[in-house]
């Protein structure tokens, strides 16, 4: 009877013992789906953030190509104009030049 009252015992207390584990395992499974569901959620926000940089790296690159072009087209402009300048210089000199000639002959005769 002794050794029955004892394995009774010693079996609720292994129950008991058996029962707390099993309520800390189920907290802990429960607290490991709480986080699996907000890492869920995070990975659900990250690729709506990066498909959004996405978006906004093409934007960015068909910007810098439009303003590749407008400074191309600029630069040509540029270069087109300097050369108009050049050149107008360069008759304005020789104007000046002829000019000096035929004004300094003439003083010359004049005296």
């Amino acid at each position: 009877q002794d050794a029955d009252d004892h394995k009774k015992e010693y079996c609720s207390e292994q129950f008991m013992s058996a029962r707390g584990k099993t309520r800390t395992l189920k907290r802990t499974v429960s607290d490991v789906g709480t986080a699996i569901e907000d890492i869920k959620e995070g990975i659900a926000t990250l690729t709506e953030e990066i498909g959004a940089l996405k978006k906004g790296i093409v934007s960015l690159d068909q910007s810098v190509a439009e303003a590749t072009q407008q400074r191309k087209a600029e630069n040509a402009e540029f270069k087109e104009t300097m050369a108009s300048s050049a050149a107008a210089r360069e008759l304005i000199l020789t104007a000046k030049s002829k000019l000096d000639k035929f004004y300094t002959a003439s003083l010359l005769q004049a005296t």
